[in-house]
């Protein structure tokens, strides 16, 4: 484990170097950001599909996979729709510490099924 964190913080390193640049090139094709979230959340569903749902089904039945599958999508989706809801009205106090237990519920979710799966 050691190692491996002197690993990761040596290859995270030069995200230093590259964050101003990265900032600047962002601002300059702002109108290009539907395209590329689209792509990239194409991409992570299709490795989800192609990937870890397969590799999940080796180990634990379908069902249990379908129904943590389907409790982290719900979880998400609730996730989201209570950041925007609170996005909208952010003078209320309320609905942004709504949106952060949910977003405690959403990781324990995502924990829960990685630890069942």
């Amino acid at each position: 484990p050691g190692r491996a964190t002197w690993w990761a913080v040596l290859t995270s390193a030069p995200q230093l170097l590259a964050a101003a640049p990265a900032f600047l090139f962002c601002n300059l094709y702002a109108p290009l950001h539907p395209l590329c979230l689209g792509f990239a959340a194409g991409c992570m569903i299709s490795v989800v599909i192609g990937e870890m749902i397969p590799e999940a089904l080796e180990t634990a039945s379908s069902d249990d996979v379908a129904s943590y599958t389907t409790l982290a999508c719900g979880l998400f989706e609730g996730f989201r729709m209570t950041l925007d809801w609170a996005a909208h009205e952010p003078d209320h106090a309320g609905r942004v510490l709504a949106a952060l237990a949910w977003s405690v519920v959403a990781g324990g979710a995502t924990a829960g099924g990685g630890l069942v799966v």
